[in-house]
């Protein structure tokens, strides 16, 4: 635990403009190492940020929930809002994707969530009935899909 696993030399890309701010931009992949739990940026010895990933086993109740519909935002039916209980959990998103049936593509409609809520707007899919509605929770360095249930569109007001 806490072993360094590699290390990468960045290069770091400065404006070509003189007189622009001399603000850099690091663009590198970093390959996944398995064990890899923390991402560290050095700039001369001292730590200038660090990316902890969330726990790679999601919590009992993030395992064993299924996604709820509720109402949507007041005065608009053709809205609902979906949510899963799951509790925040430090270093883990959640992406919500959507696929109407007939369709092969998944749509994201929310990523990037704190928590796998979402409100599906079925405006966005004015075909279908039904949909496959499906989270995805990431740590940062992997994702894993812990829910996925059929949707009926025809929402009641």
């Amino acid at each position: 635990m806490g072993e360094e696993l590699s290390r990468v030399r960045p290069a770091i890309l400065l404006p070509s403009d003189d007189h622009a701010s001399k603000t850099g931009l690091i663009d590198q992949n970093v390959s996944y190492a398995e064990g890899m739990a923390r991402l560290v940026l050095l700039h001369d010895g001292k730590v200038v940020n660090t990316f902890e990933a969330g726990s790679p086993e999601p919590t009992v109740a993030a395992r064993s929930q299924g996604l709820e519909m509720g109402a949507g935002p007041p005065g608009h039916p053709e809205k609902r809002s979906m949510s899963m209980a799951a509790p925040d959990e430090p270093g883990v998103s959640y992406t919500i994707q959507v696929r109407p049936d007939g369709e092969k593509t998944w749509q994201t409609i929310a990523v990037g969530q704190k928590s796998p809520k979402a409100v599906l707007d079925r405006n966005q899919f004015p075909a279908a009935e039904r949909a496959t509605v499906r989270v995805l929770r990431s740590t940062g360095f992997d994702d894993s899909i812990i829910a996925e249930d059929e949707m009926d569109l025809r929402f009641k007001e």
